[in-house]
């Protein structure tokens, strides 16, 4: 029993530290990169693009929202359902197929660039889905509403973020910031023994 205490303990710490990391590569962005980098206008995974400065610390954020959320499906189902399992295994995909950089006339290889739209897109979709999923095995009517909710907002934002792209930067922030909150908040199991 002290055992499993330790590692569901363990396993917390380890999440808890892996979306701290990531959060903070997202946030810092700014001070890392390059000359130019917009935080409200320019993405994440414009931090971690093709031949951009320091782009590694960005890629090792996504590896590790990635690996949290592998671990929250291994250690802690049925509060993070295979979907999110999905979420991770994506966005770190997204990590080693980079973005295009966002310094212009820069070259830079189409293929990666479009390996990693698809597989941010499959996260994206992978998360709403396992939040939809979560709003249908809810059994408090607030929880059901605020999983649907968050699904209805990860469907919209990025509709936002192509709309207005001169807010894309912000705009993703937001999502990132409100899932890594879902995690440290909800995510986790709250009981010592849970």
């Amino acid at each position: 029993m002290r055992a499993a205490m330790r590692d569901t303990n363990t396993a917390k710490t380890a999440i808890r530290v892996l979306v701290l990391a990531s959060l903070a590569a997202i946030f810092a962005g700014p001070w890392y990169t390059e000359p130019g980098y917009d935080w409200i206008a320019h993405s994440v995974s414009e931090l971690a693009g093709q031949h951009t400065k320091n782009a590694w610390i960005m890629r090792g954020g996504l590896l590790a929202l990635g690996a949290a959320s592998i671990a929250g499906f291994l250690a802690f189902r049925p509060g993070f359902n295979v979907l999110f399992a999905g979420f991770g295994l994506f966005i770190a995909l997204s990590a080693l197929f980079p973005h295009k950089p966002f310094v212009t006339d820069r070259p830079y290889s189409e293929l990666l660039d479009q390996v990693h739209s698809i597989c941010a897109s499959v996260a994206g979709l992978c998360a709403v889905l396992g939040f939809v999923f979560k709003a249908r095995v809810a059994e408090a009517r607030a929880a059901m509403l605020s999983y649907a909710l968050i699904a209805a907002a990860y469907t919209l934002v990025p509709m936002l973020m192509f709309s207005l792209p001169a807010w894309q930067g912000l705009f993703q922030r937001a999502l990132f910031l409100s899932f890594s909150i879902w995690v440290l908040a909800d995510g986790l199991p709250r009981r010592r023994d849970a």
